[in-house]
């Protein structure tokens, strides 16, 4: 086992199993894990919410093209 492993664990996909939904939900995954240590780092203090909220915003930007992919697509549920 790595360390990656232990520190961004990665969940088996349980929903229909297409190519952008896919890729949407491993980019979810990898955007949750940021936002959970985020909300951590602010919590004990160690960055302030000025820096959460611009560090949120750019990881928005990074997963909304991928969420507009699934958003846009016929088979979106």
């Amino acid at each position: 086992m790595q360390i990656s492993e232990l520190t961004c664990p990665i969940s088996r996909y349980c929903g229909e199993r297409t190519p952008d939904k896919l890729v949407f939900n491993a980019h979810f995954q990898i955007f949750s894990h940021r936002v959970s240590t985020l909300c951590a780092l602010h919590t004990n203090g160690k960055i302030s919410s000025n820096e959460v909220y611009q560090e949120l915003r750019e990881l928005w930007a990074q997963l909304e093209p991928y969420y507009r992919l699934i958003a846009n697509s016929r088979d979106f549920d």
